[in-house]
């Protein structure tokens, strides 16, 4: 491990200059690693040592959590946590707060199609995607999750570890509190305040305040026992 960084690594630079090493070896690390090699050093991959079967992801170097530990006490690389929202993002909350803890720089991920608005504050590291706009006045905790085409209203604000699926939409002055997961294109209403860890389901609309640990979800869509052809007819579509 110390061997390859000596290799690859230039230890004199700035903290934002710092070389990449991506924490997941998922879908969500395939995906983050292919926004962030346009713009940055990804230089390797670490997992939990049960999850490494393999001296390679992606093409580069994959390393177990335990050889991230025999490091030099100045690490001179970045870690971005690439992984999803298990046990309602206990388990990225943990590995984050271990590996800083331990001294590592953990590192985030800003797309530079974000569009955000006056007194924005964005609290570092945190990941978001592309097409994403943020109001005046709202905030993203650390370590949370913003997938693309996501709309953030005016004075909303995001807790810590917090998961935002694609297409969500929050209104003005929503509260999401930490480590909550929001489903693809759910929306929640002006002025709703969810609990930490609520789960809402894909599609679904909050209108009221969650309790912590609530689960919000719509019902199944309707299927319709008609073939698509007689259903446009029937609907005069043209």
């Amino acid at each position: 491990m110390l061997d390859f960084l000596e290799r690859h690594i230039f230890h004199k630079m700035e903290p934002w200059m710092k070389p990449i090493i991506i924490y997941g070896t998922g879908s969500m690390a395939r995906v983050l690693y292919s926004f962030m090699r346009k713009e940055r050093r990804v230089v390797a991959f670490a997992a939990d040592d049960e999850f490494v079967m393999d001296t390679r992801f992606m093409g580069l170097p994959l390393f177990k959590f335990s050889e991230l530990m025999t490091r030099d006490s100045e690490v001179p690389y970045g870690i971005a946590l690439a992984f999803g929202y298990h046990e309602m993002n206990k388990v990225r909350k943990a590995r984050y707060e271990e590996l800083k803890a331990r001294g590592f720089c953990m590192k985030g991920y800003v797309h530079k199609s974000l569009i955000h608005h006056n007194d924005v504050i964005l609290d570092k590291p945190c990941v978001i995607y592309d097409n994403v706009a943020i109001h005046a006045g709202s905030r993203i905790g650390q370590n949370a999750f913003v997938s693309s085409n996501v709309s953030i209203g005016h004075d909303c604000e995001v807790g810590a570890h917090a998961w935002i699926n694609s297409g969500v939409s929050l209104a003005g002055g929503v509260n999401v509190g930490a480590r909550c997961v929001l489903g693809i294109n759910s929306c929640v209403a002006q002025g709703v305040t969810l609990g930490e860890e609520t789960f809402v389901g894909a599609g679904t609309v909050v209108t009221e305040d969650t309790a912590q640990n609530a689960v919000v979800v719509r019902r199944h869509s309707e299927l319709i026992e008609m073939d698509s052809e007689r259903f446009i007819k029937l609907m005069k579509q043209p």
